[in-house]
């Protein structure tokens, strides 16, 4: 008997004739089978469904490949893109620094060498609270003519900072400081009198 077509385009077995026994089946053996009806007969029709074809099955391992390809070209692509930084120039030869991004004084500083920040040799902030006994010398001088700070007037320790201002002592400093740091820093000090009627005001 000729093969049935199946579905999705797969093939089915020959129809074959298997004897049911008596009157279980449809059909009558004859010279050639014959339908009889429902149960009227003693054969049957047997059907055996073949497995996929070498057709569909080659599709679905090829579509199967394909997608793993795609897959593996977006995996790629995404690695790609997370790695890949946007490189960003800026003007640095101008004079508005001060108003400039962080951004675009790490790209002038390193790649120009311009605006690049200046680390201060003091942190003036800490330690100010107790900074009459617990600064260097070094470090008040800076933090007093730098940041103002650490400017101390506590006569316990040290009364005054006599390099704070030292350029424009004259008319800058207190008589109090005058005669302190030329006392102790000789620094500030005023000229000798030149008669022997000095006045408050010489103070070696």
């Amino acid at each position: 008997m000729a093969a049935n077509v199946g579905c999705c385009g797969g093939e089915e077995e020959p129809l074959t004739m298997g004897y049911m026994g008596a009157g279980r089946g449809s059909y009558i053996q004859e010279t050639t089978y014959k339908f009889v009806g429902h149960t009227k007969g003693d054969f049957q029709i047997n059907v055996q469904k073949k497995g996929m074809s070498k057709a569909v099955l080659a599709a679905i391992i090829c579509g199967a490949i394909l997608a793993l390809l795609a897959l593996a070209a977006l995996i790629w692509f995404l690695i790609w893109s997370a790695t890949t930084t946007t490189t960003m120039t800026f003007q640095c030869h101008t004079n508005d620094d001060a108003l400039w991004s962080t951004v675009r004084r790490e790209y002038c500083c390193a790649n120009h060498g311009i605006a690049c920040k200046v680390s201060d040799p003091f942190d003036c902030d800490a330690g100010l609270v107790n900074s009459v006994i617990g600064w260097s010398d070094s470090k008040r001088n800076w933090c007093c003519t730098n940041k103002q700070k650490g400017c101390s007037l506590n006569k316990a320790v040290h009364d005054y900072d006599c390099d704070a201002g030292l350029s424009n002592w004259e008319h800058g400093w207190s008589d109090s400081k005058k005669s302190w740091c030329c006392a102790h820093k000789d620094k500030g000090c005023t000229p000798k009198c030149l008669t022997e009627n000095c006045d408050a005001t010489c103070y070696h």
